[in-house]
């Protein structure tokens, strides 16, 4: 048991320190202006669409899978294909919609399959995405992005609360249902900071 726990414990930490990475080589490619906000849009729809149907054929496998998960991510899918965000207002529509499913998505995680693998893995790339998506509403808004003077120091502090995380569990038997939501409370809460981390634009 103590190794599965472990394992599950590894797998999150391991998954927030590569979101970290992820949304900083995310954050520098918006910031240096590459892509038009509008065509790094739709680039992230298509990547966050390609992951989310690998997710979906793992879910569909899996012995005792929520066919309402299954519904709700072609649901999202759909939102996905929306027409191009020319404008900043019709971003705003669009990420209100798509916010909507990945709110119904968590949901039915959170009730169907709180504490496996593809809780973790599906929820992480659910939270980067809404990250993302910050990241991209102030390209639209503003034009351009400064990172902000204290981002070392944040990230600093990211990865302060992520070894508590892991130091946090390991003391733990295993990750039994009475510790799950506190597990998950916590790495929402790593989450979090991460969106302070990359969205506290100067």
């Amino acid at each position: 048991m103590t190794t599965t726990k472990n394992s599950f414990i590894d797998k999150a930490i391991n998954g927030l320190k590569e979101a970290a990475v992820e949304l900083e080589e995310f954050q520098v490619q918006v910031a240096l202006g590459k892509a038009e906000a509008h065509d790094k849009y739709e680039d992230l729809k298509k990547a966050f669409s390609a992951r989310l149907g690998k997710i979906r054929q793992d879910l569909k496998h899996e012995e005792n899978h929520s066919e309402e998960l299954l519904k709700k991510l072609d649901e999202l899918h759909f939102q996905l294909l929306t027409g191009k965000a020319e404008t900043l207002k019709v971003f705003n529509e669009q990420k209100e919609k798509i916010f909507k499913e990945i709110n119904a998505i968590e949901n039915e995680l959170k009730m169907k399959m709180a504490g496996t693998e593809l809780y973790l893995k599906l929820s992480d790339e659910l939270k980067k995405f809404r990250i993302k998506m910050e990241i991209l509403k102030l390209r639209f808004e503003l034009g351009k992005m400064d990172v902000a003077d204290d981002f070392e120091a944040m990230k600093a502090e990211f990865s302060k609360k992520t070894e508590e995380l892991k130091e946090l569990f390991a003391k733990g038997e295993h990750i039994a249902e009475k510790n799950w939501e506190l597990f998950r409370d916590k790495v929402a809460e790593a989450y979090a900071h991460l969106k302070k981390t990359f969205v506290n634009i100067n």
